[in-house]
């Protein structure tokens, strides 16, 4: 008799909690922060995802299989990738013509450029932020065109006189933009590096994290310590020291 009370107690508590109304249960994807929420609530915490986001895109493809760092060492016959399994290593890089739809030749365009449009939104919206100082601002102002500086170098550097395009900040359904020639592109580069030092020494601590690789380049005042510029007269003479 006991064991039927009990049993009749639970199966009462079921159909009670079925009769309830649901309850909708509508959680963002926090690992991956809307755009839309970027540009019409831009606050601390999103522009600082975005900024760390922008640390990732930039190194989104260096290390990986078929990355900047092992393509451009198999063209310059410095390094090889001995997978039999994928025969463009040697079809493509080596004695063939490179595939734009391949991850091969079609690589170094798109995903800098994805990158480059995040910083644009960043500082498109930035001002709207209200919860930031002018120096934080400043300093997120020098950091963003730092790593956009950084991707124009990755297009051009695996381009060369195929040349880029430098004016992507456009309304999307505006005519596209031109590709330049490579010296307009250092060129841009140029500006865009000198830019953020006049940013950065304007601001004071960077507002967001960066990882442990920047070690000592974590503030407004040593960031452009990370990218430095060996001698005078030609753009190319940017060069980068990262440590992450």
């Amino acid at each position: 008799m006991r064991t039927q009370t009990l049993v009749a107690f639970a199966l009462s508590g079921v159909v009670g909690s079925l009769s309830l109304p649901a309850c909708a249960l509508d959680v963002p994807d926090l690992n991956n922060p809307s755009l839309d929420d970027l540009k019409n609530h831009p606050d601390a915490i999103s522009i600082g995802a975005a900024c760390t986001g922008l640390l990732i895109g930039n190194r989104r493809n260096h290390a990986q299989e078929n990355g900047y760092v092992l393509e451009l060492g198999v063209l310059g016959r410095e390094a090889y990738n001995f997978d039999a399994a994928d025969p463009r290593y040697t079809g493509e890089l080596l004695v063939g013509s490179l595939n734009r739809g391949s991850p091969f030749g079609g690589n170094f365009w798109a995903l800098p450029y994805a990158n480059i449009q995040l910083g644009n939104i960043v500082l498109d919206v930035l001002d709207k932020a209200s919860d930031l100082s002018a120096a934080d601002k400043s300093s997120i102002r020098g950091f963003v065109k730092t790593i956009e500086a950084l991707d124009l170098l990755e297009v051009i550097a695996t381009h060369d006189m195929n040349g880029a395009v430098i004016d992507v900040n456009l309304d999307p359904l505006a005519a596209p933009s031109p590709i330049v020639a490579k010296d307009a592109v250092y060129q841009r580069i140029v500006e865009l590096l000198e830019a953020a030092v006049t940013d950065l020494k304007a601001g004071e601590l960077l507002p967001f994290a960066v990882s442990k690789g920047f070690q000592n380049f974590d503030t407004a005042a040593t960031f452009p310590r990370s990218t430095a510029r060996s001698g005078r007269a030609s753009p190319r003479t940017w060069v980068t020291t990262p440590r992450c």
